[in-house]
């Protein structure tokens, strides 16, 4: 197989120690992706794709009415080529983990 083609834009290795905790399902069909989100209301999360990239936000507005603190986060991941973007989807857990699931369109290249 070459790698040569990802090496420059794309680090699989990286990938798969990043903060997302990418895995592969058994069956090789999809990708899935865990965002620690406890403290967060599904609501006040944003879930998008951006090119190649995928962006995970959320917005905590304060519960005091004296400040305009707010509690936030932002987290993006460069994503395989390969990835059906169009059916992505997205859950938190009850444990509050965002759990994202997209499949692949050639499983084969994750072999």
């Amino acid at each position: 197989m070459d790698h040569r083609q990802h090496s420059a834009s794309f680090n699989i290795a990286d990938f798969l120690q990043s903060k997302f905790h990418p895995t592969f399902t058994p069956n090789r069909k999809k990708l899935t992706l865990k965002v620690d989100t406890r403290g967060y209301q599904p609501e006040e999360l944003t879930v998008r794709l951006l090119d190649d990239s995928l962006l995970v936000q959320g917005k905590k507005a304060s519960s005091s009415s004296k400040t305009s603190d707010s509690k936030q986060f932002s987290q993006s991941i460069r994503l395989p080529d390969g990835i059906d973007k169009c059916n992505v989807t997205s859950q938190v857990m009850d444990d509050g983990m965002l759990f994202i699931e997209i499949p692949l369109i050639n499983s084969s290249m994750y072999r």
